[in-house]
Protein backbone atom coordinates (compact mmCIF):
# COMPACT_ATOMS: atom_id res chain seq x y z
CA UNK A 1 0.00 0.00 0.00
CA UNK A 2 1.37 3.06 -0.99
CA UNK A 3 1.37 6.62 0.87
CA UNK A 4 -1.91 7.86 -0.86
CA UNK A 5 -3.58 4.86 0.43
CA UNK A 6 -2.79 5.37 3.79
CA UNK A 7 -3.72 9.49 3.18
CA UNK A 8 -7.04 8.13 2.04
CA UNK A 9 -7.81 5.70 5.07
CA UNK A 10 -6.61 8.81 7.31
CA UNK A 11 -9.36 11.39 5.95
CA UNK A 12 -11.96 8.81 5.54
CA UNK A 13 -14.12 10.28 8.07
CA UNK A 14 -15.29 13.62 9.32
CA UNK A 15 -13.66 12.88 13.18
CA UNK A 16 -10.25 11.81 11.47
CA UNK A 17 -10.18 15.14 9.33
CA UNK A 18 -10.88 16.60 11.98
CA UNK A 19 -7.77 15.41 14.13
CA UNK A 20 -5.20 15.37 11.85
CA UNK A 21 -6.36 19.12 11.53
CA UNK A 22 -6.08 19.71 14.97
CA UNK A 23 -2.55 18.11 15.86
CA UNK A 24 -1.49 20.39 13.26
CA UNK A 25 -3.25 23.27 14.51
CA UNK A 26 -5.02 24.08 11.67
CA UNK A 27 -8.70 25.28 11.67
CA UNK A 28 -11.45 22.19 11.99
CA UNK A 29 -14.30 23.59 10.79
CA UNK A 30 -16.39 23.33 7.58
CA UNK A 31 -17.73 20.65 5.94
CA UNK A 32 -15.98 17.27 4.69
CA UNK A 33 -14.99 18.69 1.33
CA UNK A 34 -13.60 21.73 2.34
CA UNK A 35 -11.90 19.48 5.42
CA UNK A 36 -10.50 17.23 2.96
CA UNK A 37 -9.31 19.77 1.18
CA UNK A 38 -7.48 21.22 3.79
CA UNK A 39 -6.25 18.03 5.53
CA UNK A 40 -4.25 17.17 1.53
CA UNK A 41 -3.04 20.46 1.16
CA UNK A 42 -1.44 19.88 4.44
CA UNK A 43 -0.43 16.05 4.00
CA UNK A 44 0.91 17.29 0.41
CA UNK A 45 2.81 20.16 2.45
CA UNK A 46 4.21 17.71 5.12
CA UNK A 47 2.56 20.48 8.08
CA UNK A 48 4.85 18.70 11.35
CA UNK A 49 2.74 18.34 13.91
CA UNK A 50 1.95 20.53 16.35
CA UNK A 51 1.75 18.88 19.75
CA UNK A 52 4.34 16.99 21.51
CA UNK A 53 3.81 13.28 22.17
CA UNK A 54 3.31 14.52 25.73
CA UNK A 55 0.41 16.81 24.73
CA UNK A 56 -1.63 14.37 22.73
CA UNK A 57 -1.18 11.87 25.48
CA UNK A 58 -2.91 14.37 27.62
CA UNK A 59 -5.79 15.41 25.18
CA UNK A 60 -5.70 11.54 24.65
CA UNK A 61 -6.69 10.71 28.44
CA UNK A 62 -8.89 14.15 28.88
CA UNK A 63 -10.64 13.08 25.96
CA UNK A 64 -11.12 8.77 27.48
CA UNK A 65 -12.14 10.51 30.86
CA UNK A 66 -15.41 12.79 28.71
CA UNK A 67 -16.30 9.41 27.10
CA UNK A 68 -16.73 7.93 30.54
CA UNK A 69 -18.90 10.96 32.07
CA UNK A 70 -20.78 10.81 29.13
CA UNK A 71 -22.14 7.40 28.99
CA UNK A 72 -21.99 7.82 33.07
CA UNK A 73 -19.58 5.06 33.76
CA UNK A 74 -16.87 3.95 35.66
CA UNK A 75 -13.83 2.57 33.82
CA UNK A 76 -14.35 -0.81 32.46
CA UNK A 77 -10.93 -1.44 32.28
CA UNK A 78 -11.42 -1.74 36.01
CA UNK A 79 -13.65 -4.53 35.87
CA UNK A 80 -12.25 -7.75 36.91
CA UNK A 81 -11.82 -10.81 34.30
CA UNK A 82 -14.90 -12.44 36.29
CA UNK A 83 -17.11 -9.91 35.08
CA UNK A 84 -16.83 -10.53 31.68
CA UNK A 85 -18.98 -12.85 30.02
CA UNK A 86 -18.65 -14.21 26.35
CA UNK A 87 -22.00 -15.87 26.55
CA UNK A 88 -23.49 -14.94 22.69
CA UNK A 89 -27.15 -14.95 24.56
CA UNK A 90 -25.96 -11.95 26.88
CA UNK A 91 -25.53 -9.07 24.15
CA UNK A 92 -27.91 -6.70 23.39
CA UNK A 93 -29.91 -6.92 20.30
CA UNK A 94 -28.69 -4.42 17.60
CA UNK A 95 -29.57 -4.08 14.62
CA UNK A 96 -28.16 -1.95 11.40
CA UNK A 97 -30.26 0.62 12.78
CA UNK A 98 -29.14 1.11 15.51
CA UNK A 99 -25.66 1.25 14.33
CA UNK A 100 -26.34 3.86 11.72
CA UNK A 101 -28.01 5.95 14.55
CA UNK A 102 -25.13 5.67 16.24
CA UNK A 103 -22.60 6.26 13.46
CA UNK A 104 -24.90 9.59 12.16
CA UNK A 105 -25.26 10.68 16.21
CA UNK A 106 -21.57 11.38 16.18
CA UNK A 107 -21.66 13.73 13.04
CA UNK A 108 -18.09 11.73 11.84
CA UNK A 109 -19.74 9.75 8.92
CA UNK A 110 -22.23 11.29 6.07
CA UNK A 111 -25.00 10.10 4.07
CA UNK A 112 -22.65 8.88 1.81
CA UNK A 113 -21.30 6.28 4.59
CA UNK A 114 -25.27 4.78 4.74
CA UNK A 115 -25.68 4.83 0.68
CA UNK A 116 -22.66 2.59 0.17
CA UNK A 117 -22.44 0.60 3.49
CA UNK A 118 -21.81 -2.51 1.67
CA UNK A 119 -18.74 -1.88 0.38
CA UNK A 120 -17.29 -0.34 3.35
CA UNK A 121 -13.92 -1.77 5.29
CA UNK A 122 -15.53 -2.10 9.07
CA UNK A 123 -17.91 -5.68 7.26
CA UNK A 124 -15.30 -6.68 5.84
CA UNK A 125 -12.73 -6.49 8.60
CA UNK A 126 -15.69 -8.71 10.89
CA UNK A 127 -16.04 -10.96 7.07
CA UNK A 128 -12.17 -11.43 7.07
CA UNK A 129 -12.20 -12.95 10.73
CA UNK A 130 -10.13 -10.09 12.43
CA UNK A 131 -12.49 -9.04 15.28
CA UNK A 132 -11.92 -11.44 18.76
CA UNK A 133 -14.20 -12.90 20.61
CA UNK A 134 -17.00 -10.20 22.19
CA UNK A 135 -17.01 -10.18 25.95
CA UNK A 136 -19.84 -8.41 27.90
CA UNK A 137 -20.20 -7.10 31.28
CA UNK A 138 -22.71 -4.33 33.54
CA UNK A 139 -21.39 -1.54 34.89
CA UNK A 140 -23.06 1.46 36.27
CA UNK A 141 -26.49 0.29 34.56
CA UNK A 142 -25.10 0.39 30.97
CA UNK A 143 -24.06 -2.86 29.14
CA UNK A 144 -20.04 -2.76 28.12
CA UNK A 145 -18.76 -4.84 25.09
CA UNK A 146 -15.50 -5.22 24.58
CA UNK A 147 -13.67 -6.96 22.08
CA UNK A 148 -9.98 -7.00 20.23
CA UNK A 149 -9.62 -6.24 16.25
CA UNK A 150 -6.58 -6.97 14.73
CA UNK A 151 -5.35 -4.58 12.56
CA UNK A 152 -6.05 -4.74 9.20
CA UNK A 153 -2.81 -4.12 7.77
CA UNK A 154 -0.22 -4.99 10.40
CA UNK A 155 -1.76 -8.41 11.67
CA UNK A 156 1.39 -9.11 13.51
CA UNK A 157 0.90 -5.92 16.11
CA UNK A 158 -0.78 -5.56 19.12
CA UNK A 159 -5.20 -6.17 18.12
CA UNK A 160 -6.58 -2.68 19.31
CA UNK A 161 -8.69 -2.14 22.32
CA UNK A 162 -11.98 -1.85 21.76
CA UNK A 163 -15.68 -1.21 24.37
CA UNK A 164 -18.65 0.54 23.77
CA UNK A 165 -21.72 0.90 25.86
CA UNK A 166 -25.27 0.03 25.26
CA UNK A 167 -28.61 1.09 27.21
CA UNK A 168 -31.35 -0.75 28.78
CA UNK A 169 -33.33 0.14 24.82
CA UNK A 170 -29.84 -1.47 23.26
CA UNK A 171 -28.87 1.99 21.86
CA UNK A 172 -25.27 2.58 21.23
CA UNK A 173 -23.76 5.31 23.44
CA UNK A 174 -20.33 5.50 23.26
CA UNK A 175 -17.09 3.94 22.16
CA UNK A 176 -13.53 3.61 22.25
CA UNK A 177 -10.61 1.97 20.16
CA UNK A 178 -7.14 2.16 21.15
CA UNK A 179 -5.99 2.91 17.54
CA UNK A 180 -5.37 6.41 15.85
CA UNK A 181 -9.07 6.82 14.87
CA UNK A 182 -10.02 6.30 18.21
CA UNK A 183 -11.03 9.14 19.05
CA UNK A 184 -13.72 9.11 16.61
CA UNK A 185 -16.26 7.22 17.79
CA UNK A 186 -17.02 5.04 14.39
CA UNK A 187 -13.48 3.81 13.05
CA UNK A 188 -13.48 0.60 11.55
CA UNK A 189 -12.97 -1.55 14.50
CA UNK A 190 -15.64 -0.29 16.58
CA UNK A 191 -17.69 -0.86 13.66
CA UNK A 192 -16.97 -3.87 12.96
CA UNK A 193 -17.48 -5.45 16.59
CA UNK A 194 -20.76 -3.73 15.95
CA UNK A 195 -21.58 -5.75 12.74
CA UNK A 196 -20.33 -8.87 14.59
CA UNK A 197 -23.16 -8.24 16.92
CA UNK A 198 -26.05 -7.73 14.53
CA UNK A 199 -25.04 -10.69 12.90
CA UNK A 200 -25.75 -12.53 16.13
CA UNK A 201 -28.78 -10.61 16.81
CA UNK A 202 -29.87 -11.46 12.74
CA UNK A 203 -29.05 -14.99 13.51
CA UNK A 204 -31.31 -15.31 16.52
CA UNK A 205 -28.56 -16.03 18.26
CA UNK A 206 -28.62 -13.80 21.31
CA UNK A 207 -32.13 -14.46 21.74
CA UNK A 208 -32.58 -16.37 25.55
CA UNK A 209 -34.48 -19.24 24.01
CA UNK A 210 -31.63 -19.93 20.96
CA UNK A 211 -30.88 -23.32 21.09
CA UNK A 212 -28.94 -23.12 17.55
CA UNK A 213 -25.88 -21.02 18.24
CA UNK A 214 -22.98 -22.92 16.77
CA UNK A 215 -20.71 -24.15 18.79
CA UNK A 216 -17.80 -22.07 19.95
CA UNK A 217 -19.14 -19.28 16.93
CA UNK A 218 -17.91 -16.40 19.43
CA UNK A 219 -14.44 -17.44 19.17
CA UNK A 220 -14.13 -19.44 16.42
CA UNK A 221 -14.67 -16.05 13.92
CA UNK A 222 -10.86 -14.79 14.87
CA UNK A 223 -8.81 -16.23 12.17
CA UNK A 224 -5.43 -16.85 12.94
CA UNK A 225 -3.64 -14.86 9.47
CA UNK A 226 -0.67 -17.25 7.93
CA UNK A 227 1.80 -15.36 6.01
CA UNK A 228 2.21 -17.07 2.22
CA UNK A 229 3.17 -15.79 -1.32
CA UNK A 230 1.08 -12.71 -3.29
CA UNK A 231 0.56 -15.05 -6.10
CA UNK A 232 -1.66 -17.46 -3.46
CA UNK A 233 -3.91 -14.70 -2.38
CA UNK A 234 -7.64 -14.84 -3.11
CA UNK A 235 -8.57 -11.46 -2.64
CA UNK A 236 -12.61 -10.78 -2.44
CA UNK A 237 -15.05 -8.43 -2.01
CA UNK A 238 -17.67 -8.25 0.74
CA UNK A 239 -21.21 -6.99 0.93
CA UNK A 240 -23.75 -6.49 2.91
CA UNK A 241 -27.04 -7.21 1.59
CA UNK A 242 -29.44 -4.26 2.98
CA UNK A 243 -32.24 -6.85 3.06
CA UNK A 244 -31.13 -10.15 4.63
CA UNK A 245 -27.74 -8.88 6.22
CA UNK A 246 -26.10 -11.87 4.27
CA UNK A 247 -22.77 -11.84 2.39
CA UNK A 248 -21.74 -11.70 -1.27
CA UNK A 249 -18.41 -12.80 -1.94
CA UNK A 250 -17.19 -11.86 -5.37
CA UNK A 251 -13.96 -13.63 -5.94
CA UNK A 252 -10.80 -12.51 -7.46
CA UNK A 253 -11.57 -8.40 -6.99
CA UNK A 254 -9.79 -6.23 -5.32
CA UNK A 255 -11.07 -5.16 -1.57
CA UNK A 256 -12.04 -1.63 -1.48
Amino acid sequence: MDNTDNAFEEFSTIGKLKDFLSARGLQCMGNKQQLVSRCFVAWESNIPLRYSEQEQLSKLKTEYDNRLQEANIDDPRSLKDDDWSSDVKEWPKIDLGKIYSFILSKKEQDMDFIGHYKTQKAYSYYQSGIVDTVFCATLNGSQIIKSHVTPSQSVRNEPHDVWLTVNNENEIQVSWCSCIAGLAQTCNHVIAVLYKIQFATNMGYNDPSCTSVPCGWNTSTKKNVQPCRLSDLNLRRDNRSKISGTCNNNFNEHLC
